[in-house]
């Protein structure tokens, strides 16, 4: 009995002797790393674990290899003062061991090289808002009139300033919690332009570029006119949007990005209508009218002939 125990607690002894270079490697999978190709077949890792400390490592084609069996060096430090570690290889993957000292075990991480960044893809993306030149500052003012009201409608515009003759393209989001893509597309463009240090930049701008292809390929594009881009009509004043850009230029095509922020401001006046009246005045009689001074003399004649006769009336009765 005493016997079957020990068989058994040596069997499991064993396999855990087995198991812990595959628990190694399993743990150390999840392990944080950025790969920056500076050449062709050459390559730059950044460990985020060891970003600020010296560490030792080694490559290898594959990780079913005995860790005595490989040639681990010191850790490097490039200008930025991060630990990063170096090697050439034309496989498209390989295993980096890891470890803090010499006696130490070592950790194995399988690296992607399919998913490196060259330096130039990693600075292009200080570059997002600057490839396409444009002014935000700009409005427009719309005036309509409802009855006796006068409304002002002040929006913002955005305005292509870029000279070269090339045709535009646009299309505006407003982001609210159901844009996840467009948001996290916005907080990726503002880290990118706050202090990093070289992982962060290289990590950031593979999630960005990534992402933004994306956007750009799915993106249901109108064509700018006057290289004048309207906010849309049901805007509200202090909305976010983005605004995906395209420049097609002799066979080449740019793409960029705006974040705005929305303006309306509203004006509006009661305008007071002038009635106008007309009277009729009657001018005073004058008597500057022909026809009553012919109608006066008649009636002058008449009463002067009246008279006469009165007076032979009169003149008769006493000669009687």
């Amino acid at each position: 009995m005493k016997n079957c125990k020990i068989k058994i607690l040596s069997i499991l002894i064993i396999f855990s002797i087995m198991m812990l270079p595959i628990l190694t490697v399993a743990n150390a999978a999840n392990e944080e790393i950025a790969v920056l190709k500076t050449s062709e077949n050459e390559y730059r890792i950044y460990s985020e674990k060891y970003l600020g400390k010296s560490f030792y490592y080694a490559f290898s084609d594959t990780e079913e290899v005995a860790e005595s069996s490989l040639n681990f060096i010191t850790s490097k430090q490039d200008t930025d003062g991060n630990q990063i570690a170096e090697f050439k290889t034309t496989s498209e993957e390989a295993y980096m061991w890891t470890k803090e000292s010499l006696d130490a075990k070592a950790e194995v991480t399988k690296v992607d090289l399919k998913d490196s960044m060259t330096k130039e893809s990693v600075e292009e993306i200080q570059t997002i808002t600057k490839r396409i030149p444009v002014d935000a500052t700009q409005t427009a003012t719309e005036t309509t009139e409802e009855g006796d009201i006068i409304k002002n409608i002040t929006t913002g515009i955005l305005k292509i300033t870029d000279t070269a003759n090339a045709k535009f393209y646009y299309q505006t989001t407003l982001l609210t919690k159901e844009t996840v893509d467009y948001n996290r597309l916005m907080e990726l463009t503002k880290q990118a332009q706050g202090e990093l240090n070289n992982y962060q930049r290289i990590k950031l701008a593979q999630e960005y570029e990534e992402l933004f292809n994306k956007l750009t390929s799915q993106a249901n594009w109108t064509e700018v006119v006057d290289k004048t881009i309207k906010q849309p009509a049901n805007a509200n004043d202090g909305e976010q949007y983005v605004v995906l850009l395209r420049k097609v230029e002799n066979g080449n095509t740019t793409y960029d990005a705006q974040f705005l922020t929305s303006s309306k401001q509203t004006k509006q006046e009661v305008v007071e209508k002038v009635v106008s009246t007309t009277k009729n005045t009657e001018l005073p009689v004058t008597y500057d009218n022909p026809i009553l001074f012919v109608v006066l003399a008649i009636t002058v004649a008449l009463l002067v002939i009246i008279g006469i006769k009165i007076a032979k009336a009169r003149k008769n009765e006493n000669q009687k």
